[in-house]
Protein backbone atom coordinates (compact mmCIF):
# COMPACT_ATOMS: atom_id res chain seq x y z
CA UNK A 1 0.00 0.00 0.00
CA UNK A 2 1.35 3.50 -0.89
CA UNK A 3 0.73 4.75 2.29
CA UNK A 4 2.74 2.27 4.15
CA UNK A 5 5.87 2.34 1.91
CA UNK A 6 5.73 5.81 2.38
CA UNK A 7 5.56 5.54 6.43
CA UNK A 8 8.13 3.07 5.99
CA UNK A 9 10.33 4.47 4.29
CA UNK A 10 10.22 7.92 6.52
CA UNK A 11 10.74 5.84 9.84
CA UNK A 12 14.05 4.62 8.04
CA UNK A 13 15.07 7.47 7.43
CA UNK A 14 14.55 8.97 10.97
CA UNK A 15 15.70 5.78 12.31
CA UNK A 16 19.47 7.21 10.39
CA UNK A 17 18.95 9.79 12.77
CA UNK A 18 17.51 8.07 16.18
CA UNK A 19 19.52 5.08 16.14
CA UNK A 20 21.72 4.28 13.66
CA UNK A 21 25.08 3.85 12.21
CA UNK A 22 25.60 4.60 8.67
CA UNK A 23 27.28 2.52 6.12
CA UNK A 24 27.69 3.28 2.86
CA UNK A 25 28.71 0.08 0.25
CA UNK A 26 29.32 1.20 -3.79
CA UNK A 27 28.99 -2.40 -5.42
CA UNK A 28 29.84 -0.43 -8.54
CA UNK A 29 33.03 0.48 -6.84
CA UNK A 30 34.36 -2.10 -4.87
CA UNK A 31 36.94 -4.36 -6.54
CA UNK A 32 35.22 -7.60 -6.31
CA UNK A 33 32.17 -6.64 -7.73
CA UNK A 34 31.22 -5.97 -11.40
CA UNK A 35 31.91 -2.06 -11.92
CA UNK A 36 29.52 -1.66 -15.32
CA UNK A 37 26.22 -3.33 -13.63
CA UNK A 38 26.57 -3.00 -9.54
CA UNK A 39 24.52 -1.93 -7.96
CA UNK A 40 24.54 0.45 -4.82
CA UNK A 41 23.45 -1.01 -1.44
CA UNK A 42 23.53 2.03 1.52
CA UNK A 43 22.94 -0.37 4.64
CA UNK A 44 21.76 1.01 8.11
CA UNK A 45 22.20 -0.89 11.08
CA UNK A 46 19.10 -1.11 13.22
CA UNK A 47 17.78 -2.29 16.82
CA UNK A 48 14.39 -3.37 18.04
CA UNK A 49 13.63 -0.74 20.45
CA UNK A 50 15.01 3.35 21.35
CA UNK A 51 15.20 4.24 24.69
CA UNK A 52 14.26 7.38 25.84
CA UNK A 53 17.70 8.08 26.74
CA UNK A 54 19.51 6.60 23.93
CA UNK A 55 21.24 8.89 21.30
CA UNK A 56 22.07 11.36 23.74
CA UNK A 57 25.31 12.44 22.36
CA UNK A 58 23.03 13.34 18.75
CA UNK A 59 20.70 15.10 20.07
CA UNK A 60 22.85 18.24 21.56
CA UNK A 61 20.98 20.34 19.14
CA UNK A 62 18.66 23.51 20.10
CA UNK A 63 14.66 22.08 19.02
CA UNK A 64 12.90 24.59 18.32
CA UNK A 65 9.29 22.57 17.60
CA UNK A 66 6.85 25.18 18.49
CA UNK A 67 8.89 27.80 15.87
CA UNK A 68 8.27 24.86 13.27
CA UNK A 69 5.03 23.19 13.87
CA UNK A 70 4.11 24.56 10.56
CA UNK A 71 6.59 23.78 8.52
CA UNK A 72 5.31 20.44 6.24
CA UNK A 73 7.83 18.80 3.72
CA UNK A 74 6.02 16.65 1.81
CA UNK A 75 4.93 18.44 -1.06
CA UNK A 76 1.93 16.72 -1.92
CA UNK A 77 -0.75 20.13 -2.08
CA UNK A 78 -2.09 18.94 0.92
CA UNK A 79 -3.00 21.73 3.79
CA UNK A 80 -1.12 20.16 6.94
CA UNK A 81 -1.23 23.29 9.01
CA UNK A 82 -5.21 23.61 8.43
CA UNK A 83 -5.49 19.57 9.35
CA UNK A 84 -3.48 20.03 12.13
CA UNK A 85 -5.94 22.84 13.52
CA UNK A 86 -9.01 20.92 12.86
CA UNK A 87 -7.54 17.52 14.79
CA UNK A 88 -6.23 19.52 17.65
CA UNK A 89 -9.73 21.01 18.19
CA UNK A 90 -11.06 17.54 18.48
CA UNK A 91 -8.72 15.79 20.68
CA UNK A 92 -8.74 19.03 23.26
CA UNK A 93 -11.78 19.14 24.82
CA UNK A 94 -11.67 20.17 28.75
CA UNK A 95 -14.59 18.91 29.51
CA UNK A 96 -14.16 14.87 28.22
CA UNK A 97 -12.61 11.74 29.22
CA UNK A 98 -8.92 11.43 28.58
CA UNK A 99 -6.81 9.27 26.56
CA UNK A 100 -3.41 8.54 27.50
CA UNK A 101 -0.86 6.83 25.10
CA UNK A 102 2.50 5.33 26.89
CA UNK A 103 4.49 4.66 24.10
CA UNK A 104 7.66 3.59 25.47
CA UNK A 105 8.04 -0.29 24.37
CA UNK A 106 8.31 -1.46 21.18
CA UNK A 107 10.92 -0.38 18.26
CA UNK A 108 10.31 2.87 16.11
CA UNK A 109 8.17 1.49 13.52
CA UNK A 110 5.53 -0.63 16.63
CA UNK A 111 5.33 2.83 18.25
CA UNK A 112 3.95 5.09 15.80
CA UNK A 113 1.55 2.25 14.32
CA UNK A 114 0.60 2.14 17.99
CA UNK A 115 0.22 5.69 18.25
CA UNK A 116 -1.79 5.91 15.35
CA UNK A 117 -4.39 3.98 16.48
CA UNK A 118 -4.98 5.73 19.98
CA UNK A 119 -4.93 9.20 18.15
CA UNK A 120 -7.46 7.89 15.57
CA UNK A 121 -9.73 6.93 18.97
CA UNK A 122 -9.27 10.38 20.62
CA UNK A 123 -9.74 12.08 16.87
CA UNK A 124 -13.10 10.04 16.63
CA UNK A 125 -14.61 10.37 19.99
CA UNK A 126 -13.51 13.65 20.30
CA UNK A 127 -11.83 12.70 23.59
CA UNK A 128 -8.59 14.88 25.23
CA UNK A 129 -5.36 12.69 23.83
CA UNK A 130 -1.85 13.02 25.89
CA UNK A 131 1.29 11.31 24.64
CA UNK A 132 3.95 9.91 26.58
CA UNK A 133 6.94 8.86 24.61
CA UNK A 134 10.66 9.31 24.66
CA UNK A 135 12.07 12.76 24.47
CA UNK A 136 14.21 11.92 21.84
CA UNK A 137 11.12 11.43 19.28
CA UNK A 138 10.30 14.91 20.09
CA UNK A 139 13.55 16.61 19.68
CA UNK A 140 13.74 15.57 15.84
CA UNK A 141 10.09 15.70 14.37
CA UNK A 142 7.50 19.00 14.25
CA UNK A 143 5.13 17.44 15.42
CA UNK A 144 0.96 18.86 15.07
CA UNK A 145 0.92 17.26 18.50
CA UNK A 146 3.34 18.57 20.26
CA UNK A 147 0.95 20.43 22.90
CA UNK A 148 -0.19 17.13 23.62
CA UNK A 149 2.78 15.80 25.24
CA UNK A 150 2.27 14.08 28.54
CA UNK A 151 4.88 15.55 31.16
CA UNK A 152 4.13 14.50 34.30
CA UNK A 153 5.79 11.25 34.34
CA UNK A 154 7.89 10.93 31.42
CA UNK A 155 9.28 7.81 31.98
CA UNK A 156 8.94 4.13 30.81
CA UNK A 157 7.32 3.53 34.39
CA UNK A 158 4.75 6.55 34.63
CA UNK A 159 2.25 5.51 36.67
CA UNK A 160 -1.51 6.60 35.95
CA UNK A 161 -3.89 6.06 38.82
CA UNK A 162 -6.75 7.26 37.61
CA UNK A 163 -6.59 5.98 34.22
CA UNK A 164 -8.19 2.22 33.44
CA UNK A 165 -5.14 0.24 31.79
CA UNK A 166 -5.92 -0.95 28.65
CA UNK A 167 -3.58 -3.28 26.72
CA UNK A 168 -3.78 -4.72 22.69
CA UNK A 169 -5.36 -7.57 23.77
CA UNK A 170 -8.15 -6.26 26.13
CA UNK A 171 -8.37 -3.80 22.68
CA UNK A 172 -8.79 -6.03 20.07
CA UNK A 173 -10.85 -8.69 21.86
CA UNK A 174 -13.11 -5.72 22.98
CA UNK A 175 -13.88 -6.79 26.49
CA UNK A 176 -12.24 -8.23 29.60
CA UNK A 177 -12.32 -5.54 31.20
CA UNK A 178 -14.66 -3.54 33.68
CA UNK A 179 -17.05 -0.60 32.65
CA UNK A 180 -19.20 0.77 34.55
CA UNK A 181 -18.99 -2.09 37.18
CA UNK A 182 -20.26 -4.50 34.76
CA UNK A 183 -18.02 -6.93 32.48
CA UNK A 184 -17.97 -5.22 29.17
CA UNK A 185 -19.09 -8.89 26.25
CA UNK A 186 -17.90 -8.60 22.79
CA UNK A 187 -17.61 -4.59 22.45
CA UNK A 188 -17.62 -3.27 18.88
CA UNK A 189 -17.26 -0.02 18.84
CA UNK A 190 -14.65 2.63 19.68
CA UNK A 191 -16.67 4.19 22.35
CA UNK A 192 -17.55 0.77 23.98
CA UNK A 193 -14.17 -0.49 24.47
CA UNK A 194 -12.97 2.70 26.19
CA UNK A 195 -15.71 2.60 28.27
CA UNK A 196 -17.01 5.63 30.41
CA UNK A 197 -13.82 7.02 31.63
CA UNK A 198 -10.32 8.24 31.84
CA UNK A 199 -8.15 5.23 29.93
CA UNK A 200 -4.20 4.73 29.38
CA UNK A 201 -3.70 2.91 26.48
CA UNK A 202 -0.34 0.36 26.01
CA UNK A 203 -0.08 -0.45 22.05
CA UNK A 204 -3.93 -0.58 21.96
CA UNK A 205 -5.14 -1.77 18.77
CA UNK A 206 -8.73 -2.50 18.20
CA UNK A 207 -9.91 -4.94 14.94
CA UNK A 208 -9.90 -2.65 11.77
CA UNK A 209 -13.34 -3.42 11.56
CA UNK A 210 -13.79 -1.24 14.52
CA UNK A 211 -10.93 1.65 14.13
CA UNK A 212 -11.86 1.78 9.95
CA UNK A 213 -15.35 1.68 10.28
CA UNK A 214 -17.91 3.41 7.88
CA UNK A 215 -18.84 5.76 11.08
CA UNK A 216 -14.78 6.16 11.43
CA UNK A 217 -14.99 7.62 7.81
CA UNK A 218 -17.99 9.11 8.06
CA UNK A 219 -17.02 11.65 11.35
CA UNK A 220 -13.38 12.08 9.37
CA UNK A 221 -15.78 13.74 6.86
CA UNK A 222 -18.12 15.20 8.80
CA UNK A 223 -15.33 17.03 10.59
CA UNK A 224 -13.18 18.33 7.11
CA UNK A 225 -10.17 15.77 8.17
CA UNK A 226 -11.06 14.54 4.38
CA UNK A 227 -13.45 15.29 1.60
CA UNK A 228 -16.28 13.60 0.52
CA UNK A 229 -13.90 11.39 -1.83
CA UNK A 230 -11.40 10.28 -0.01
CA UNK A 231 -10.82 6.69 2.17
CA UNK A 232 -8.96 5.25 5.15
CA UNK A 233 -5.40 5.03 3.10
CA UNK A 234 -5.89 9.26 2.48
CA UNK A 235 -6.75 9.60 6.32
CA UNK A 236 -3.41 7.20 7.59
CA UNK A 237 -1.27 9.21 5.28
CA UNK A 238 -2.21 12.50 6.53
CA UNK A 239 -1.79 11.55 10.26
CA UNK A 240 1.85 9.57 10.03
CA UNK A 241 2.47 12.76 7.90
CA UNK A 242 1.45 14.64 10.93
CA UNK A 243 3.31 12.49 13.44
CA UNK A 244 6.53 12.26 11.33
CA UNK A 245 6.92 15.60 10.40
CA UNK A 246 10.71 16.19 10.34
CA UNK A 247 12.27 18.71 12.38
CA UNK A 248 14.28 21.30 10.18
CA UNK A 249 17.57 20.14 11.66
CA UNK A 250 16.84 16.35 11.06
CA UNK A 251 14.89 17.47 7.42
CA UNK A 252 18.76 19.23 6.80
CA UNK A 253 20.41 15.73 7.61
CA UNK A 254 17.87 13.97 5.28
CA UNK A 255 18.79 15.93 2.44
CA UNK A 256 21.97 15.84 3.04
CA UNK A 257 21.90 11.88 3.13
CA UNK A 258 19.61 11.92 0.31
CA UNK A 259 22.40 13.63 -1.72
CA UNK A 260 25.24 11.36 -0.93
CA UNK A 261 23.30 8.13 -1.15
CA UNK A 262 20.38 8.13 -3.27
CA UNK A 263 22.33 9.30 -6.56
CA UNK A 264 21.03 7.10 -9.22
CA UNK A 265 17.39 7.20 -10.57
CA UNK A 266 15.56 4.90 -8.71
CA UNK A 267 15.68 3.68 -4.98
CA UNK A 268 14.17 0.65 -3.53
CA UNK A 269 13.90 0.13 0.36
CA UNK A 270 14.24 -3.34 2.24
CA UNK A 271 14.21 -4.09 5.96
CA UNK A 272 15.58 -7.20 7.25
CA UNK A 273 14.68 -7.99 10.70
CA UNK A 274 16.64 -10.97 11.90
CA UNK A 275 16.10 -11.15 15.34
CA UNK A 276 16.84 -14.46 16.84
CA UNK A 277 20.37 -15.93 16.60
CA UNK A 278 21.44 -14.08 13.55
CA UNK A 279 21.28 -10.56 14.85
CA UNK A 280 23.97 -8.25 16.12
CA UNK A 281 22.49 -8.29 19.58
CA UNK A 282 20.54 -11.88 19.84
CA UNK A 283 17.10 -12.03 21.14
CA UNK A 284 15.08 -14.78 21.76
CA UNK A 285 12.11 -14.06 18.80
CA UNK A 286 12.98 -14.82 15.50
CA UNK A 287 11.80 -12.84 12.82
CA UNK A 288 13.11 -14.44 10.23
CA UNK A 289 14.52 -17.92 9.71
CA UNK A 290 17.68 -18.32 7.78
CA UNK A 291 16.10 -20.73 4.71
CA UNK A 292 13.63 -16.73 4.33
CA UNK A 293 17.00 -15.10 4.35
CA UNK A 294 18.45 -17.31 1.18
CA UNK A 295 15.30 -16.64 -0.61
CA UNK A 296 15.21 -13.29 -0.15
CA UNK A 297 17.99 -12.25 -2.84
CA UNK A 298 15.67 -13.89 -5.70
CA UNK A 299 12.72 -12.14 -4.50
CA UNK A 300 14.56 -8.51 -4.97
CA UNK A 301 15.61 -9.36 -8.02
CA UNK A 302 12.04 -10.68 -9.03
CA UNK A 303 10.50 -7.38 -7.31
CA UNK A 304 12.94 -5.05 -8.80
CA UNK A 305 12.27 -6.87 -12.38
CA UNK A 306 9.05 -6.31 -12.06
CA UNK A 307 9.26 -2.74 -11.66
CA UNK A 308 11.65 -2.44 -15.13
CA UNK A 309 14.40 -1.18 -12.87
CA UNK A 310 17.89 -1.86 -14.06
CA UNK A 311 20.86 -2.51 -11.54
CA UNK A 312 23.01 -0.33 -13.08
CA UNK A 313 20.58 2.69 -11.91
CA UNK A 314 19.03 1.31 -8.72
CA UNK A 315 20.11 2.16 -5.40
CA UNK A 316 19.21 -0.45 -2.59
CA UNK A 317 18.26 1.09 0.83
CA UNK A 318 19.35 -1.58 3.73
CA UNK A 319 17.55 -1.72 7.07
CA UNK A 320 18.94 -4.45 8.90
CA UNK A 321 19.83 -5.76 12.57
CA UNK A 322 22.52 -8.33 11.22
CA UNK A 323 25.68 -7.90 9.78
CA UNK A 324 25.43 -11.32 8.34
CA UNK A 325 22.28 -10.70 6.45
CA UNK A 326 23.71 -7.45 5.06
CA UNK A 327 26.76 -10.11 3.41
CA UNK A 328 24.74 -12.38 2.59
CA UNK A 329 22.77 -9.79 0.26
CA UNK A 330 25.75 -8.30 -0.67
CA UNK A 331 27.03 -11.52 -1.91
CA UNK A 332 24.39 -12.69 -3.56
CA UNK A 333 23.44 -9.51 -5.88
CA UNK A 334 27.51 -9.22 -6.65
CA UNK A 335 26.66 -10.36 -10.08
CA UNK A 336 24.11 -8.33 -10.88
Amino acid sequence: MYWMNQVILLILLVSLYLITEIKSYSLGVQSHFNQNNGWIIVRISNTHSLSSNCCSSHLSFSSSLDDSSNMYYWRDGINYSVLCDRINKMISNPNSFEIIHDGFNGGLGHKFISIYHSLSYAIVTGRRFYLNIAPSIWNVTSSCFIDHRYVDQVTTHAIYPNHTRLTNKECYEGCIRKRSNEMCEGENTIEGILGDGNVVLYDCRMNHSIIHSPFTLQTLKNHQILSFNQSIPDYQQIIYRLLLNPSPYLQHQLNQFKKQHFIRKHVVGIQIRMGGCLANYQEYAEMMSFDELKRLPSFIQSTIKQFNFNPSDTVLFLSTDSDYAEKWIRESLKDE
